[in-house]
C-alpha cells in the first residue's frame, strides 16, 4: 500500500521519481511552499463557514491570515493571537497541524539534499523534492508523532472535538473550559521543532502539558530528529566521526548554556535583594509544578532548537538567564537546531571554520574531500549575519512603527530600551523559525508574513552550493590541501576493521555497496541483504 502511494506521489509530480538538479528542487519546495500559504489563508479566512466550529468563531482578518499562513508553512509558527479563542478545531487540524507536518518535512529534505551534495561525486542530481517530502512524512514524522500523542493522552493532555465547558467554580463564578484536539497537535509542535501551541500559554498551559513527565518527554521530541540528523550526515559522508564530532560540539555549548540559566534563575534577582526583599530564586514567570530546573532547561531546550514552545514565561527570567535564549537565537540556533535547518546552519561555521583554517595556514581549504573555494565563502558569509538588524531598523522608521508609538506620546527611555530589544528579538525570532506569541497590530503583520516567507528563498543559496558540491569530483588530501579530520580528543578512534573510505551507495540509488547492504535516500527503495 505504501510503494502504491509512492506511485501516486510520482504521477502526480510528474517526475516520474527522477532525481532533480539544484534548480528543479529548490524550486519544488518554493512551489510547495506557496500552495500551502494560500491554501491556509483561504481556510482561516473562511473558518466561519465551515464546520467543526463548535463555538462559532468568525474568519480571520486578511493581514492575520496572511502572517499566520506564512508563519505555519515556514515553520516560523509565530502567533499574534490565542488558539483557543480565535482557531476552530477545523483550523486547528486541517489547517496548522498539517503545515506543522509539511513544513518539517520540508526542512528535514533540504538537510538530505545537502547531504547528498556532500556524499556524491560529479552528479548533477541531489534526489527528488516530492519523494523526499512524502516519505519523510510517510516514515518518520507520522509515526512518531502518533507514538508521543498517545503518551500524551494518557498524561492528560485533552484530544477531542466537544465544544467548550461552562462551568460554575465553587465560589458561584462562572468558568470555561477550553476543549479540543490538543495532543495531535502537541505531538508534531515538539517533534517537528513547529511551537505554536493549541493554547495562547503554550506548552505552560496545563491541558498542554501536564505533568513532569510529559515536560520531560516534550524535551526529548525537540531534539530527536536534530540529534538523529547528525549521525545520517557521518553515515551518509562515510565518516561516522564527521557526525559525533557535529553532536559532540553542540552538546557541549547546550551544557554550558543550560547551567548558566540554572545558575542565574537559582541565584534570582540582585535588585530585589538589595531592596531588602526575598529574592532566593526567581520563579516569575514560571509554572510551580515544574520550578527552576525544568523550566531553565526547557527554555535552553526550546530556542537551541528554534522551536519557541515555553513552560515559562522568557520575559521575566533575569538578565542573564534571558541572555542565553537570545544568545542562541543570535548565532543561527545552530545548537542542534530545528529539523534539518539545524544541520546544514551547524555545516555553514563548519565551512567558515575549515577556510579560515586552511588560509591560516596556507593551504587548500577542503572538507569531505571537496574544495572550499571563494563563491561558497561568500554565500556562508551572507546566509545569515545582518537580517535581522536590517528588518528591525527599516520597521523601526517605517510608518507602521510610528503609529505603533503614537499611543505613548512621551515614551520613558527604559521603555524605548525594552522597545528596540524586543524588536530585534522579533526579527530574530522570524527570521530564525521560532515561534512567539504576540499582539495584534494590522501594520506590522504583513511586513511579519513577508519575514517569515523569506526563510523558504534562504534555502536557495544552499542549493546553489549543493550545485557546486555535487558536480566538483573529490580531491585527494596532500601536502598542499588542510584535509578536516576529527581529532582524538573529540571523537573515538575510527574501527581499523572496518571497511573505510566514500559510501556512495548511501544515500544514493546506486545499489549495494560494502559489506552487502545497501541503504538508500529517499528517493529509491530500502533494502539490506
Amino acid at each position: 500500500m505504501l510503494r502504491h502511494s509512492e506511485r501516486f506521489i510520482r504521477s502526480c509530480s510528474g517526475s516520474r521519481g527522477e532525481e532533480m538538479n539544484w534548480r528543479q528542487y529548490a524550486l519544488a519546495i518554493l512551489l510547495f511552499n506557496l500552495l500551502g500559504i494560500i491554501l491556509l489563508m483561504a481556510l482561516l479566512m473562511g473558518q466561519g463557514a465551515l464546520p467543526l466550529n463548535p463555538q462559532g468563531f468568525p474568519g480571520m482578518s486578511w493581514h492575520l491570515a496572511l502572517n499566520t499562513a506564512v508563519s505555519f508553512v515556514t515553520n516560523t509558527n509565530w502567533q499574534a493571537y490565542s488558539g483557543e479563542s480565535t482557531l476552530s478545531y477545523l483550523s486547528q487540524m486541517a489547517g496548522l497541524t498539517v503545515q506543522n507536518f509539511l513544513s518539517a518535512a520540508s526542512g528535514i529534505a533540504v538537510a538530505f539534499a545537502l547531504i547528498r551534495a556532500f556524499s556524491r561525486r560529479s552528479s548533477a542530481t541531489i534526489g527528488n523534492a516530492w519523494l523526499d517530502i512524502w516519505r519523510i512524512t510517510l516514515y518518520v514524522l507520522l509515526p512518531l508523532s502518533l507514538l508521543i500523542a498517545l503518551f500524551f493522552v494518557s498524561q492528560g493532555v485533552l484530544q477531542n472535538l466537544s465544544p467548550y465547558l461552562h462551568l460554575t467554580t465553587l465560589e458561584g463564578g462562572q468558568q470555561v473550559l477550553p476543549m479540543g484536539p490538543v495532543a495531535s497537535q502537541e505531538a508534531i509542535k515538539m517533534l517537528g521543532t513547529n511551537g505554536g501551541g493549541f493554547f495562547g500559554a503554550n506548552s505552560s498551559h496545563p491541558f498542554e502539558n501536564p505533568t513532569a513527565l510529559s515536560n520531560m518527554v516534550q524535551m526529548l521530541a525537540i531534539f530527536l530528529i536534530p540529534s538523529a540528523l547528525c549521525f545520517a550526515f557521518g553515515q551518509a559522508a562515510g565518516e561516522n566521526r564527521q557526525g559525533h564530532t557535529l553532536l559532540w560540539a553542540m552538546s557541549l555549548i547546550f551544557v554550558v548554556a543550560v547551567v548558566v540559566v540554572m545558575y542565574a534563575e537559582q541565584a534570582g534577582n540582585p535588585h530585589l535583594s538589595a531592596a531588602g526583599a526575598d529574592s532566593m530564586i526567581n520563579m516569575e514567570g514560571k509554572e510551580s509544578r515544574f520550578g527552576i530546573l525544568a523550566s531553565s532547561l526547557f527554555s535552553v531546550v526550546t530556542t537551541a532548537a528554534s522551536c519557541g514552545a515555553v513552560n515559562a514565561m522568557h520575559d521575566s527570567f533575569t538578565a542573564l538567564g534571558g541572555m542565553v535564549p537570545m544568545w542562541l537565537m543570535q548565532i543561527g540556533e545552530v545548537v542542534f537546531g530545528g529539523v534539518g535547518s539545524g544541520l546544514y546552519g551547524m555545516l555553514l561555521f563548519v565551512l567558515l571554520t575549515v577556510f579560515i583554517a586552511g588560509l591560516m595556514i596556507g593551504r587548500t581549504p577542503e572538507y569531505l574531500g571537496k574544495k572550499i573555494d571563494v563563491d561558497e565563502m561568500k554565500m556562508t558569509a551572507l546566509a545569515n549575519p545582518g537580517d535581522a538588524d536590517a528588518g528591525a531598523a527599516g520597521q523601526r522608521a517605517g510608518a507602521g512603527n510610528r503609529r505603533r508609538t503614537q499611543r505613548y506620546p512621551q515614551p520613558r527611555r527604559p521603555r524605548a530600551e525594552r522597545s528596540a530589544v524586543r524588536l530585534l528579538l522579533r526579527r530574530q525570532q522570524q527570521r530564525q523559525r521560532l515561534r512567539r506569541a504576540e499582539r495584534q497590530h494590522a501594520v506590522l503583520q504583513p511586513a511579519a508574513g513577508l519575514r517569515h516567507a523569506g526563510w523558504p528563498l534562504r534555502r536557495d543559496p544552499a542549493g546553489a552550493g549543493d550545485r557546486r558540491f555535487t558536480l566538483a569530483p573529490k580531491i585527494v588530501s596532500r601536502r598542499g590541501t588542510a584535509p578536516c579530520r576529527p581529532t582524538a580528543a573529540v571523537c573515538r578512534p575510527a574501527d581499523r576493521h572496518r571497511t573505510a573510505g566514500w559510501r556512495p551507495d548511501l544515500y544514493s540509488c546506486s545499489g549495494a555497496g560494502p559489506g552487502g547492504r545497501a541503504f538508500t535516500d529517499l528517493a529509491g527503495p530500502l533494502t539490506a541483504s
